[in-house]
């Protein structure tokens, strides 16, 4: 479909208004063999081991993928990653191999599960832009505890005035979050006013 206009394959906005539909899509996977950090970054925050004593640990495989497309102000972008763990048989969370890794365990040492979230926005002549989004992460094991993800559900929406040649930004912005971790209750409704200035 040819490149994005100057500039507006970096924005999540398209302000150039693109006469021709244009489209973006990245894809990427990772390997991570013998984990031993929640999301795959680092090392060292557990341990497990094998039926003799000896350090062993899960892998850690994660696909993600983007996209962005944009078209006579138009705007959508999405999002989508997902995490699995393998090598557990044969686990152990004691060096003294008397306690075996249970099934779904592993949810309360690795970042597991799918997430994903879409954005769909509208760039108006007159510097106005409505936007809406959802997002969702849903665990591989729901039901276990302590899990490290938990499942949850954004909505979002914001309207937005440009001034400035769009170096300006005043925007009002309401979401819905459902989460049952939260401190206040299962779910929190939030508003807010944010304004920015490009220099």
């Amino acid at each position: 479909m040819g490149d994005f206009s100057q500039g507006n394959g970096e924005v999540g906005v398209d302000f150039a208004r693109e006469e021709k539909p244009k489209l973006a899509v990245g894809v990427a996977w990772s390997y991570n063999d013998g984990a031993s950090n929640a999301v795959g970054e680092g090392h060292g925050d557990f341990s497990f081991f094998d039926e003799n004593g000896k350090s062993k640990h899960p892998s850690l495989r994660k696909l993600s993928a983007d996209l962005l497309f944009k078209w006579q102000g138009f705007t959508l972008m999405g999002e989508y990653i997902n995490s699995t763990a393998t090598s557990l048989k044969g686990s152990y969370t004691s060096a003294a191999a008397d306690m075996p890794l249970l099934p779904g365990e592993i949810a309360g040492y690795l970042a597991l599960g799918d997430g994903y979230n879409f954005q769909a926005g509208y760039f108006f002549r007159q510097g106005w832009g409505i936007d809406a989004r959802f997002s969702r992460v849903k665990p591989e094991f729901k039901d276990v505890s302590p899990s490290i993800l938990t499942e949850t559900n954004e909505f979002g929406v914001a309207l937005t005035k440009y001034f400035i040649d769009n170096r300006f930004m005043c925007q009002g912005y309401f979401s819905y979050l459902k989460n049952p971790k939260l401190e206040t209750g299962n779910e929190r409704i939030n508003a807010e006013i944010s304004l920015k200035l490009i220099f």
